[in-house]
């Protein structure tokens, strides 16, 4: 999820982060910087209520899935949906 925090370096350490990330991973954007930064690579959503539908029709149970952005972004709704 976009950090919200960081001013005028924002776009820069999204990059950063999206490079960071180990390459077998898969990855989804929540936020209008994960949207520009990951374009067409990867899904992106809008918020957090539809990264949480999206997830629920492709995780198995033994998946796990790591969260990452700003108060602000409240990805917790991801996890407060089933997903099964």
């Amino acid at each position: 999820g976009d950090m919200l925090e960081l001013g005028d370096e924002s776009m820069a350490f999204h990059r950063q982060v999206i490079e960071y990330l180990p390459k077998d991973w898969k990855v989804i954007g929540v936020g209008e910087f994960y949207s520009a930064v990951l374009a067409d690579r990867t899904p992106c959503f809008a918020d957090s209520e539809k990264a949480a539908e999206y997830l629920r029709s492709k995780l198995k149970s033994a998946d796990v899935v790591a969260l990452k952005g700003s108060r602000g972004m409240r990805l917790e709704k991801i996890m407060e949906k089933e997903i099964r």
